[in-house]
C-alpha cells in the first residue's frame, strides 16, 4: 500500500495538497500553452469523463489486485479523454 496513505479516505493531507498543487501546475501551463484547450471539444471531455468514473466506481467496489488490468484501461481512457480523442469502452 502507499505509503502516503493506507486508503484514499486516509490520505495524508501533506500529500493531498502536493497533489492539488501539482494539478494546478499542470492545468495552468495546459491552459498557457494550448488557448485554454481551445482545440478540445469540452462538452464530449467532460461527457466522456462522466461515463469513465462511473463505470469506475462500480467496478472498483471489491476490485482485488489481480484486476489491475481494468485499471490500465481506465487510466488509458482518462488520458485519452482529456486529449479529447474517442475513448472506447
Amino acid at each position: 500500500m502507499n505509503q502516503t496513505a493506507d486508503s484514499i479516505g486516509h490520505m495524508d493531507e501533506r500529500y493531498a495538497d502536493q497533489c492539488r498543487r501539482s494539478l494546478r501546475e499542470e492545468q495552468t501551463t495546459s491552459l498557457a500553452e494550448t488557448d485554454g484547450w481551445a482545440h478540445v471539444d469540452k462538452d464530449r471531455v467532460h461527457a466522456d469523463w462522466d461515463a469513465l468514473y462511473s463505470e469506475i466506481v462500480v467496478s472498483l467496489d471489491g476490485a482485488r489486485p489481480e484486476d489491475d488490468r481494468g485499471r490500465r484501461s481506465w487510466k488509458a481512457r482518462h488520458h485519452g479523454a482529456g486529449r479529447g480523442v474517442a475513448v472506447a469502452a
